[in-house]
């Protein structure tokens, strides 16, 4: 087994390029984070060895350091999503936030966004770097490896469902899912797009942005835009109508198209019932994770209020270059109300 605790010093004293700087707001971390050209650096100097490394070799050595590049979106943005109506069946979707499009040109480094300082603002990505710029795209078919939340959110802060304990997350109806968004186009690759910054906290039910018009439903499953109809645990959204913002064009389509009515396997984090006070939840996933159901792991993730599968690792491993992650926020049955106020989004990939 390779051992980091030597790797890291060696890195960060090999590494010695900047922070990237990128508009229209990048952040620097309070940390050390390597950029794709500290990377590619460190690669170089285990060529200039005395018995160069193989390509292979430098490869798990990088993976074993955890030295990858990143992106980082963080938003700021009180959203509350109440599920009110005369059903008991009722419930409230909608989308906090959005990456980047992962691990292409412009979108590497830690962006802050606070909505009422970027309307109107544009970040230009993509396309192909200059030749002076020590960076490139993944090569490897599967290069993600880590992704990182941050959620600061509550519920209402009370409850009267029997189901429900306060203090804890069993029976809670208001949480945090993840999907992912794929571009339908790799033009990206190539060429250079503007990206609208609103495009990163635009909620999907805003009037540019019509939440029921993104994802076609089929005739039989009742509209959306009624707050006491909710479809069937499971039911599938059509794909025939991508997401499509602007005159650019820039067209996703989701790759998953479920809408759980109840917190399921794949529940990114649910909040504390009945607290009305902001919890900071920290939840990781990594490519190498493996939980299956039943085990001490899954137990863990489900008390913490996550769901076990979420820990599998397939939604890490089947990212693609390009994909967008798209934070929502969920609340189910009358009275509950999810309350989302910050979070941040990090993902990390191989170089």
């Amino acid at each position: 087994m390779i051992e980091s605790d030597w790797l890291m010093p060696l890195l960060g004293e090999l590494s010695s390029s900047p922070p990237m700087a990128t508009s229209p707001e990048l952040c620097s971390s309070d940390s050390y984070e390597p950029t794709t050209a500290d990377i590619l650096l460190v690669k170089q100097y285990f060529k200039l060895l005395s018995i160069p490394l193989p390509d292979e070799l430098i490869d798990v050595i990088i993976d074993v350091a955890s030295y990858w590049a990143r992106t980082s979106v963080t938003v700021n943005r009180t959203v509350r999503v109440t599920a009110h109506g005369t059903s008991i069946k009722c419930g409230r979707d909608r989308m906090y936030m959005r990456t980047l499009p992962l691990a292409v040109y412009g979108a590497e480094g830690d962006f802050v966004l606070n909505k009422k300082d970027l309307e109107g603002e544009k970040l230009v990505i993509g396309g192909l770097p200059p030749a002076e710029s020590n960076w490139v795209a993944p090569a490897r078919a599967k290069p993600f490896r880590k992704i990182e939340f941050q959620l600061w959110s509550h519920d209402q802060g009370w409850v009267t469902d029997h189901r429900s304990r306060r203090a804890t997350y069993e029976g809670s109806f208001s949480w945090f899912d993840a999907s992912v968004e794929r571009l339908d186009s790799t033009s990206h690759l190539m060429e250079s797009i503007e990206w609208p910054s609103s495009l990163l906290f635009t909620a999907v039910d805003a009037a540019d942005l019509p939440y029921d018009a993104t994802y076609a439903c089929p005739a039989d499953v009742p509209t959306f835009d009624d707050p006491t109809v909710f479809p069937p645990p499971g039911a599938p959204f059509g794909t025939s109508n991508p997401v499509s913002f602007g005159p650019e064009s820039i067209r996703f389509t989701r790759k998953d198209v479920e809408r759980p009515f109840l917190p399921s396997p794949t529940t990114l984090q649910k909040n504390i019932v009945a607290k009305s006070q902001t919890t900071h939840h920290i939840v990781t996933w990594t490519y190498l994770d493996d939980v299956k159901e039943g085990s001490p792991e899954a137990i863990a993730a489900e008390n913490n209020g996550q769901g076990w599968k979420s820990y599998d690792g397939s939604f890490v491993r089947d990212l693609q270059v390009g994909d967008c992650i798209t934070l929502w926020m969920r609340a189910r049955f009358p009275g509950w109300s999810m309350n989302g106020v910050k979070a941040k989004i990090t993902v990390y990939w191989a170089v």
